[in-house]
């Protein structure tokens, strides 16, 4: 049998108190790898020196024996210089090592300080030795586009016999001396100046470095970008094709209902009973961010353990995981919240609101008040040039950043009080989206901020080394950072160029306040009197105008409104249920908090029992703060949700049997340019609004029409005597009274109205490229709770009395001589003409009045006294013949004196409310001959 032996090499790893480690440098554009072998000498001081220096000499005088040998071969070599095989295997290009050198000028050296040491004789200290190689890059396009830089130590036995190789992982030089500076910066500001530009202008090698596995040595991965993008990674930002989402408000009005609240009682199980409350003016999104910021706070450090103690212990078997359940639902309020997510202008891009919704999720994870701390999420678009080997299963690689830097301009900015947080950017082939998120702390300061140059800083890029696990890597320099003293070539390509960020308020500003409501009734300043103009009334209302000048004043007079209107409004019956359930959680929550305090903050493993009354209260507790999450939850999930995460069943809520018929307008004020005088907007909304007329008073004042401007007008002074003078906007409201008149409602069609005054927000952020307001997503825009009178106004005209001879309709013209029947009938048609519905009630007490010779006296006698109803559909036609055959039966019966007239008392009743008069009118008809045949 043949004996060999087995010659154990050292590896560089193994020398003791030896580091090896490797950088790069360039000369005349060249990359140099520089190998750098040091000896530390600190182990070798104190009173073990010389048994640690006897122990390790043993070791080099073998490592100077084995480096020796003309059998042993060492070699170095570092990925970025390998190629890739047929197969995808990396073949390195390995640089021999002048051993007989290294033995000389380093080993030897340690040799004689460590027997100095051993034999307590003065030692001379080792210098580091160096070894330098040029590196050839005509390969590195061929390599992947994310790989990791190794650099190897390799010494090799070559005798037939006992052939063998150790290869030793050689770190990156670091400088841990100066504190807040990263170890591996100079390492990497090397590496890229030496690499800039190779093999060929345009390519970028960029360092990141895996900080998640602290066990490990920190192994650099490289990232080749390409300015041209055929032979690296390659992203084009475009910032003039961005979009802006935010959570819609949950409603953009204030809601005033009345509803049962379930009550909390300790102790006792939830619901313990129902009170009917009322709630006035409610602020859906004021109430969700208290709800949300509630919700974030449990569990909370005093009462994580006692939760889970109680649902550990399963005491009560019938009762859920507590914080299981609570986690659960704060899920479906992540996927509810992100719902909501929209475009904030009319122009954005609604195909990428998921894009959107993953980086809202991403925060709102981490906590759900974080909806409301920021303004808008940004999604800029990009194409990406990439040759990335991405299969369909695994996770896209993707780079994460920052703004590094750019001018912002904008309304009041200063550029101090913006946030933006990182920035994901996918980066396989194709068109994509970086997605960031934008805060403000003076969030009413600025209806947006106008950015002139924005910059994708990359600090960050995440991709899947196996399936499912995804490691993060931090850039040691930020992508577009500086390299060799000079301007990266990837700035050019992290420009994102001009961006503008509207901001929305989730908010409501401070309401308009109403002074006064009532009625002028013209006629009865006129002579010139009918049936039609019987029927007009003015509706007044004043209000105090707002000092705010990025809001205005939007106005809807309610003709004939039903009772709790705000609650009424279209698209907010889905929300009604929400905020039902925001005030039913505030309502019980501080009692459920006390109870959290006071009873599960303080159990232990050695209290909890069933018989304990904290057990029990604590339970209680838990149990009704899960209801009323999962009730916030559930609600908010069908609360305008524009891309749903979850399929969702509307409401059944039953639409009110009566409408309101509303005339809308705007009053804006803003300041003329070329004088400062104010410039007041009166901008009607719809048909009706216009017909009828509308104007708006300031006292002391007379408005005067603007050439050129409908509806706008200027306000010059009224004093008489006194040279005209104009309001100026600066002084608009040393008298902030506004009056408004709406004019010629017809109280048979507008038997009550009631003005609810509010004031817009949002409508006008961001102005295009022209100049002009872009656009706002509906959704976003804001109206002041709808601040109205305590109760609608209702009219009761009572009108002057009207000759009936008079009335002249289409159908019963104005005629010297009418029969009575036929000036009924033109009565009925004029109380009939233009009214809306199909009867209204009324009530006509007839009188014949006529004078005694003997006295001079008038006498009325009464003829009939009809309760009916006034058909449109016949132009009262039947209510006449009726009371025409009254009068005639009435006339052949009694046979009163002539030269008497009929005094006709008319009333009208309102539909809606039937003992409700709402117009009064005395007609008369003198007597005629021939009254008697009809």
């Amino acid at each position: 049998m043949q004996l060999t032996y087995s010659n154990n090499i050292i590896a560089s790893g193994q020398w003791p108190s030896v580091s090896v480690t490797y950088a790069f440098s360039a000369t005349e554009k060249i990359p140099v790898l520089n190998l750098a072998f040091t000896f530390d000498p600190s182990c070798y001081t104190g009173s073990e020196a010389s048994a640690n220096a006897q122990a390790d000499l043993l070791t080099y005088l073998q490592l100077y024996a084995q480096l020796g040998s003309t059998t042993i071969k060492a070699t170095y070599s570092t990925s970025v210089e390998s190629s890739v095989d047929a197969t995808g295997g990396f073949i390195p290009v390995n640089h021999t090592v002048n051993l007989p050198e290294l033995v000389k000028a380093f080993i030897n050296p340690i040799i004689i300080f460590l027997k100095a040491v051993a034999e307590g004789t003065p030692s001379v200290d080792v210098e580091p030795y160096a070894i330098s190689s040029p590196l050839a890059t005509a390969s590195i396009t061929s390599l992947p586009e994310i790989m990791e830089l190794n650099t190897t130590f390799s010494i090799e036995e070559t005798s037939g016999t006992i052939a063998g190789t150790v290869t030793t992982n050689i770190l990156p030089l670091a400088d841990y001396t100066i504190s807040g500076i990263p170890p591996f910066l100079h390492f990497a500001q090397e590496f890229e100046a030496a690499f800039i530009n190779q093999p060929s202008a345009g390519i970028v090698l960029k360092l990141a470095l895996n900080n998640s596995d602290n066990s490990k040595a920190p192994s650099p991965t490289i990232i080749r970008f390409d300015t041209a993008g055929a032979k690296g990674i390659k992203f084009l930002l475009q910032g003039d094709q961005s979009s802006c989402f935010a959570p819609l408000p949950l409603l953009n009005s204030l809601q005033s209902f009345t509803t049962n609240i379930s009550l909390y009682v300790e102790g006792q199980p939830y619901p313990a009973g129902t009170a009917s409350r009322s709630f006035s003016a409610i602020d859906a999104d004021v109430y969700g961010r208290k709800v949300l910021e509630a919700i974030d706070q449990f569990p909370g450090s005093r009462t994580a353990v006692p939760a889970f103690l109680l649902s550990a212990g399963k005491l009560f078997t019938t009762d859920p995981d507590y914080l299981q359940e609570i986690l659960a639902v704060k899920q479906t309020l992540v996927n509810a919240i992100t719902g909501t997510i929209d475009t904030i202008t009319e122009s954005g891009d609604k195909a990428h609101i998921a894009e959107a919704q993953l980086k809202w999720t991403e925060l709102l994870q981490d906590k759900l008040s974080y909806a409301y701390s920021y303004t808008a999420a940004i999604q800029a678009a990009a194409v990406i040039q990439s040759h990335l080997p991405i299969q369909a299963t695994t996770t896209v690689p993707q780079s994460t950043g920052y703004r590094l830097n750019g001018s912002i301009t904008g309304m009041g900015a200063s550029g101090n009080e913006f946030t933006l947080t990182g920035a994901g950017l996918p980066l396989t082939d194709g068109s994509a989206r970086l997605n960031y998120l934008f805060g403000t702390e003076t969030v009413s300061a600025n209806s947006s901020f106008t950015f002139t140059n924005i910059h994708y800083n990359a600090t960050e890029l995440q991709q899947e080394l196996q399936q499912g696990l995804v490691t993060t890597l931090s850039f040691i320099i930020p992508a577009d950072g500086a390299i060799a003293g000079g301007e990266s070539p990837l700035a050019a390509m992290c420009d994102a160029g001009p961006l503008g960020i509207p901001v929305p308020l989730r908010e409501f500003p401070a309401s308009p306040v109403l002074d006064e409501q009532h009625v002028a009734y013209p006629v009865n300043g006129t002579h010139a009197l009918d049936v039609d103009a019987a029927r007009k009334w003015n509706y007044c209302y004043s209000y105090r105008n707002s000092a705010v000048a990025q809001d205005y004043i939007t106005a809807e007079i309610r003709i004939n409104p039903v009772k709790e209107t705000a609650s009424t409004l279209p698209g907010s019956l889905q929300a009604m249920e929400l905020c039902r359930a925001l005030v039913q959680f505030n309502a019980v929550y501080p009692e459920i908090c006390n109870s959290f305090d006071n009873a599960l903050a303080v159990l232990t493993p050695d209290t909890i029992s069933t018989t304990d009354a904290a057990v029990t209260n604590s339970r209680y507790a838990l149990l009704a703060f899960t209801a009323i999450v999962k009730d916030v939850a559930e609600a908010w999930a069908l609360t305008n949700q524009v891309s749903p995460l979850t399929n969702v069943t509307p409401l059944n809520v039953s639409a009110s049997s009566l409408t309101a018929s509303v005339l809308s307008h705007t009053i804006t004020e803003t300041a003329q340019p070329e004088t400062g005088y104010l410039l007041v907007n009166i901008e009607p909304e719809g048909p009706q609004t216009v017909s009828s007329g509308i104007s708006l008073i300031i006292e002391g004042y007379t408005a005067e029409p603007v050439d050129g401007s409908a509806n706008t007008y200027l306000y010059a002074s009224a004093e008489e005597g006194e040279e005209k003078t104009y309001l100026l906007y600066s002084d608009r409201n040393k008298n902030s009274l506004r009056t408004v008149i709406l004019e010629g409602l017809d109280v048979l069609n507008s038997q009550s109205a009631q003005v609810a005054v509010m004031i817009t927000r949002n409508a006008k952020l961001l102005r295009d490229a022209t100049g002009s307001w872009q656009p706002i997503n509906p959704g976003f825009i804001y109206k002041t709770a709808q601040v109205t009178f305590s109760g609608m106004l209702q009219p009761l005209l009572r009108s002057q009395a009207i000759n009936i001879a008079s009335i002249g309709t289409k159908n019963y013209p104005v005629q010297p001589q009418r029969t009575l029947s036929e000036n009924l009938l033109a009565m009925c048609d004029a109380l009939t003409e233009n009214v809306n519905g199909a009867s209204y009630n009324v009530r006509i007490k007839c009188e014949y009045t006529y004078t005694l010779e003997e006295n001079n006296r008038p006498v009325s006698i009464p003829i009939a006294l009809l309760i009916t109803e006034l058909r449109i559909d016949d132009k009262g036609k039947s209510l006449a013949v009726s009371l025409a055959a009254g009068i005639s039966g009435w006339l052949k019966t009694q046979q009163p004196v002539t030269g008497g007239r009929y005094d006709l008392a008319f009333t009208a009743y309102a539909p809606e409310a039937p003992q409700r008069p709402v117009l009064e009118i005395p007609f008369m008809l003198d007597r005629q001959a021939d009254d008697e045949k009809i």
